[in-house]
């Protein structure tokens, strides 16, 4: 039995893959800050009011994070035992000061999760929440990206506006219907992402 459990243990915690994505994930008393190590992005956070009114979802840090790459957690804790969970992801892992924890998840379905603290660490633990955001959204991290299509669609349409008004007012028109759907493109890449699943 002990052989089994070793086993497979050890294929859950393997991090010998090579990540897509790196995410240092910071755990502090109350909140979480998440750096993203390949785009250079750095998420700090406060501590979440917890009002009891709608609405307060939309102000917990969010984790952003692609579908179907490889997601390596880098886990450090500013000041006590913190723990990291996501339930979807299948894995929890305790963010201990001075040592780094690392896993990795490879997320498969889009959609926004909830992810908390599963470690009594203080007075305001039950507020220690998250939102993990996993987006089908092109570039690193649900970030905007040169190589994503909406920014292509606002310079080609601005570019057009600018003709447009030197040329003709038919020029115009396709340039704001243009950059309509850009706009209209990314809000739905957005909300895509967010969708509750």
């Amino acid at each position: 039995m002990f052989f089994l459990t070793a086993r497979d243990e050890a294929a859950l915690t393997d991090i010998s893959a090579k990540p897509d994505v790196t995410v240092n994930v910071v755990a502090k008393q109350w909140n979480w800050d998440f750096n993203y190590i390949e785009s250079g992005a750095y998420e700090s956070s406060t501590m979440v009011a917890m009002t009891g009114k709608p609405g307060v979802a939309a102000t917990l840090p969010a984790l952003y994070l692609p579908v179907n790459k490889r997601v390596e957690f880098v886990l450090t804790s500013r000041d006590v035992i913190h723990s990291f969970w996501v339930p979807q992801f299948l894995e929890k892992l305790d963010v201990v000061p001075g040592k780094a924890n690392r896993f990795q998840v490879a997320p498969t379905e889009l959609g926004t999760f909830q992810g908390k603290c599963a470690e009594q660490c203080g007075a305001y633990h039950s507020a220690m929440l998250f939102q993990a955001l996993i987006s089908a959204a092109e570039g690193e991290c649900g970030f905007f990206s040169p190589h994503s299509w909406w920014p292509l669609a606002v310079a080609a349409s601005a570019a057009i506006l600018f003709l447009g008004l030197a040329v003709g007012w038919w020029l115009v028109i396709i340039g704001m219907f243009l950059a309509a759907l850009a706009v209209i493109g990314r809000i739905y890449e957005y909300f895509r992402g967010m969708r509750a699943v």
